[in-house]
């Protein structure tokens, strides 16, 4: 069976985005359309597993997985102390896997939300993701690192941020910083 990374490649021409990345070195401000490429492929593979996890289980379980067992049964296999007091709430079960479905269903969002705002739908992921693995001790901890592809990386300068604050601890006065709006290879 393809993956959804796979099918997503061979659909736009059969390119791997890991062939086409190219070198780059730390705080390299070079744009590059191959980079954003695969950043790209990467983004439809990630959001591709949350609508399918959906579809999967509306045509396998139908709308009865709506409000069936699942969670229940999930959290009876692999239930933890935050999760085992959900099964004496039997609503909260059920408006969970709801909730789960419409989650996974509306994940395509994030391609459609303003940049600024992408950062908080990241961090909603991320949330979810958590509440998972507290409740049920399921780890995607891949898929969140597939995540950070979302996220203006090229932005983080964590030795930069460290020299401006040892010359601001010794009163030194620093250069304006760089444009910040500047374009992301990720968001054509």
């Amino acid at each position: 069976m393809l993956s959804p990374t796979r099918i997503i490649c061979r659909a736009a021409g059969g390119k791997r985005p890991d062939a086409t990345i190219g070198r780059a070195r730390h705080g390299d401000k070079t744009m590059s359309e191959k980079a954003g490429w695969a950043f790209r492929v990467i983004q439809l593979a990630v959001i591709a597993t949350y609508f399918l996890a959906a579809w999967a289980k509306l045509r396998f379980g139908g709308l009865e997985w709506l409000w069936g067992t699942s969670l229940t049964w999930a959290i009876l296999r692999r239930g933890t102390e935050w999760s085992d007091w959900m099964l004496d709430h039997v609503w909260l079960i059920k408006t969970s896997q709801v909730g789960i479905i419409t989650f996974e269903l509306m994940s395509p969002i994030i391609f459609f939300v303003k940049d600024r705002f992408r950062p908080y739908v990241v961090g909603y992921f991320y949330l979810f993701h958590l509440v998972t693995w507290l409740a049920i001790t399921i780890s995607f901890a891949p898929h969140l690192i597939a995540m950070t592809t979302f996220l203006h990386l090229e932005r983080v300068r964590p030795l930069h941020w460290a020299k401006v604050g040892f010359d601001r601890a010794r009163g030194r006065q620093q250069p304006a910083e760089p444009d910040a709006a500047e374009p992301s290879p990720t968001t054509g």
